[in-house]
């Protein structure tokens, strides 16, 4: 990890450390071609999970210590996104440019986590965002 994070970081560093972690890997997986409908739908998820981090980063600079319940979880997240990064860089040696290898997306699935594993994480986490989110704005 290349920040030392921990729970005693604040609710809006760790928001923007997740939010930076999932744009990281968002950018991996925009170099691949989108042909894939699992490819174009872990972007989507990481759309949607990039922007339920700001609104959270937006809303915690006025009521941070209502949200400190989220640290786990942004922690958490922001491991699992760069932890996938280094895997999908890890898998895809012979991606080249704009040309994805099927060889190695096929070699990412075998390797544990497949793209839909990870992108239920990451709806499980944007939803408990979503939800703490939502309820303090209500």
């Amino acid at each position: 990890m290349a920040d030392p994070i921990s729970i005693a970081s604040g609710v809006i560093t760790l928001a923007a450390f997740a939010f930076r972690s999932s744009v990281s890997l968002y950018q991996v997986v925009e170099s691949y071609q989108k042909s894939s409908k699992e490819i174009r739908e872990l972007a989507e998820e990481l759309t949607g999970f990039q922007n339920a981090t700001d609104t959270l980063q937006n809303i915690a600079s006025t009521y941070e210590s209502r949200f400190s319940a989220l640290s786990l979880t942004l922690i958490y997240c922001g491991e699992t996104c760069q932890e996938y990064q280094k895997l999908i860089e890890t898998c895809s040696k012979h991606s080249k440019d704009s040309r994805s290898s099927v060889r190695d997306w096929a070699r990412l699935q075998y390797k544990g986590d497949t793209i839909h594993d990870f992108k239920e994480k990451l709806a499980l986490y944007r939803s408990t965002i979503t939800m703490a989110v939502t309820s303090e704005t209500l």
